[in-house]
């Protein structure tokens, strides 16, 4: 299943995609996730998580106009560059996206 979620007073775009439906759909997926994200009005960081294998998680992070992913990444033992970076993860679901929601919160802080 693929579910979007908003955080952070809109700032924060994240989308989690499920084992199954990551095997289901790989390649569209991996091709054109973000698009539908692109351009929302407001949007500073987008998150895509998807269950690549069962209980590993891979997270992806790109940033419109200020923040840099590439720190976010590096916090959870990834890297990247600056509007576009990633790691991955056997932290629980529940757990990852309440450390991601943090994590982005201090970041936008940071750039206030």
């Amino acid at each position: 299943m693929r579910k979007t979620y908003t955080y952070l007073g809109g700032k924060l775009y994240l989308s989690y995609v499920d084992n199954k439906h990551y095997k289901k759909y790989e390649k569209v997926i991996e091709t054109c996730f973000f698009d539908f994200l692109d351009g929302v009005e407001g949007n500073e960081i987008r998150v895509r998580i998807f269950e690549a294998e069962k209980g590993v998680f891979e997270c992806e992070l790109r940033s419109n106009n200020y923040v840099n992913v590439s720190l976010l990444a590096h916090k959870f033992g990834g890297g990247g560059h600056i509007r576009a970076a990633g790691f991955t993860t056997r932290d629980s679901k529940k757990h990852l996206i309440k450390s991601l929601i943090t994590a982005c919160q201090q970041e936008l802080d940071n750039c206030k």
